[in-house]
């Protein structure tokens, strides 16, 4: 007896998320506009793409898991 479940198509599921995610963090990080994503709860940054680095005058390390409202911007 074979106890168990086909999980192929879980699989072929999670590449293509993947495969989306990376396609999204390409687009971000090569964007010319300047990009940030925020936390609506306590709006800490949680990533930030060059172009917005560049804009600011902050490395991504300085800017990650800062209040937006506490920048000095």
């Amino acid at each position: 007896m074979w106890v168990g479940e086909d999980v192929t198509e879980k699989r072929a599921k999670d590449r293509e998320i993947k495969l989306l995610e990376e396609r999204f963090t390409k687009a971000f990080q090569a964007s010319p506009v300047a990009i940030g994503l925020v936390t609506v709860k306590d709006h800490r940054v949680i990533d930030v793409n060059e172009s917005l680095c560049k804009l600011l005058g902050y490395t991504r390390e300085e800017l990650m898991t800062q209040n937006v409202f506490k920048l000095a911007i």
